[in-house]
């Protein structure tokens, strides 16, 4: 049996040019720059009041399935 990722394969990217970029101690410039704004694009975000509401909404169905079929 496999286990949980490690890291998300859809960052590769992101990972590969932060760890290219603090190993070869660029300077603050380009490359730096570029990897700062994808590390910001990645971060979690605030959710919306409504966006709560909905997930909360998504998962009350689910449950009221799981026990309904149960």
């Amino acid at each position: 049996m496999l286990g949980p990722d490690i890291f998300d394969p859809r960052q590769v990217s992101l990972i590969q040019s932060v760890t290219l970029a603090s190993a070869a101690g660029e300077e603050e410039g380009g490359e730096k720059k570029r990897a700062g704004a994808q590390r910001e694009a990645a971060a979690p975000t605030q959710l919306s009041d409504a966006a709560k509401a909905r997930m909360e909404a998504a998962k009350a169905r689910v449950r009221a399935k799981r026990e309904g079929g149960s």
